[in-house]
């Protein structure tokens, strides 16, 4: 958890300053040494939060990974059910940068330029698309996910998409959702994120001398984001990647297999 704060004054024995008024908080290392082993099931764990927290506190740890020629397959299968497709071009013109629909940026969006892109992304899932709400899935910043989620009135709820039904579930995943099979009948992906690493994490890490690479770790997040649908059950999905940057780690990620 990272906390922005002007009191200087705080301390905690899980709170470091991150420099810039910004402090990093974390569970005790010690969580980690009361049992003998923890088994943790993940995919690309040496990409994630979590490894860089066992590296900075010496706790060891090794990577079992599932037989290569059975892992080969299942990638090969998956690049199969795998279709990329266009956002529409009003959407591209507003989001061609690599710096767009992150954290920041969504921050400094006007209303009307994310009003703009929700509808167009709505009527092309309507139009041209022709798919059944309860078929999507769409991701942003959980604070940007409707009007009334950070106060500010404005919001990139995709038009028509944003509920199924009142008290039913919502088309809106968070970004970071793992390890459920609730959306597994979702064939259709709209990813409006770009995931990017909160300014105090690399300040902190570079203060222990680490170093994470943030690409991987987006990749890691958009493929852990894209097994919550349909193609966890072998069932081919269709992709809308909003965002130039996470669209060429998919598209890289894809071609190397």
């Amino acid at each position: 958890m990272i906390l922005q704060t002007p009191d200087l004054t705080i301390t905690h024995g899980n709170l470091e300053d991150a420099k810039f008024l910004f402090f990093v908080w974390t569970i005790p290392a010690g969580f980690f040494r009361v049992a003998r082993s923890y088994t943790i099931l993940t995919y690309r764990f040496e990409h994630s939060d979590m490894a860089a927290f066992f590296k900075l506190n010496g706790i060891k740890y090794r990577i079992e990974k599932p037989d290569p020629d059975r892992q080969k397959e299942i990638a090969e299968k998956a690049k199969e059910l795998i279709t990329l497709v266009d956002a529409p071009r009003g959407v591209t013109a507003e989001t061609d940068s690599k710096y767009s629909l992150s954290m920041s940026w969504y921050d400094k969006a006007t209303p009307g330029t994310l009003l703009k892109i929700r509808n167009s992304i709505g009527d092309s899932l309507k139009r041209t698309h022709k798919v059944p709400r309860e078929d999507v899935m769409w991701t942003c910043p959980s604070s940007y996910k409707d009007a009334r989620a950070n106060g500010k009135g404005k919001h990139i709820g995709i038009k028509g998409y944003a509920t199924y039904k009142k008290g039913g579930p919502t088309q809106h995943v968070p970004w970071n959702c793992k390890g459920t099979n609730d959306y597994a009948g979702r064939n259709f992906i709209v990813y409006l994120c770009n995931v990017c690493f909160h300014p105090a994490l690399p300040k902190h890490l570079s203060k222990h001398g680490m170093v994470m690479n943030e690409d991987e770790h987006a990749l890691s997040s958009l493929l852990q984001f894209i097994w919550r649908s349909a193609i966890r059950k072998g069932e081919p999905i269709k992709i809308m990647i909003v965002n130039p940057r996470m669209r060429k780690l998919l598209e890289d990620w894809i071609a190397s297999i």
